[in-house]
């Protein structure tokens, strides 16, 4: 089931990326719209996907270099969605969707890891840590594309 949500959400980021690009070569509105949407689509299904994974593991799904990968797609999105709200930039989507989505097909190549977590990698201090990592860098990639 959560691995049917990943390729969903990955499908809706590619649609949502073909749209913007769509939109950069004919500059109409209603195509940004359309785009957004998908884009928010797959966000909606990416976070129940990674909320599901760490249910599962009992803790954040940052373990290994997979769910490195899916869940700083997701930490770019959310900035992505963050920067939308406060500053109208619809340009900005051409370029956040693509990396977003080429960060999800790279995940998608790797195999998960189910081992054992190790009690030190339950703490809170995880989640807190890990969070302001990866959105930290988030943040850094949406200024470079910006």
């Amino acid at each position: 089931m959560s691995s049917l949500l990943f390729y969903m959400a990955l499908a809706l980021y590619l649609i949502s990326t073909g749209g913007f690009v769509v939109f950069i070569i004919r500059q109409k509105k209603w195509v940004f719209t359309v785009s957004l949407w998908f884009l928010i689509g797959g966000f909606v299904l990416h976070t129940v996907f990674l909320a599901l994974r760490a249910y599962g593991l009992g803790t954040m799904p940052v373990l290994d270099l997979k769910s490195a990968f899916c869940f700083f797609s997701w930490s770019v999105v959310l900035v992505y969605l963050l920067f939308h709200r406060k500053f109208q930039l619809m340009v900005l989507g051409a370029f956040a969707a693509p990396v977003a989505t080429l960060l999800m097909i790279v995940s998608s190549t790797m195999t998960w890891t189910n081992t054992p977590v190790s009690p030190i990698f339950k703490s809170a201090w995880l989640a807190i840590h890990v969070i302001t990592i990866f959105l930290g860098d988030a943040l850094f990639a949406i200024t470079f594309l910006s």
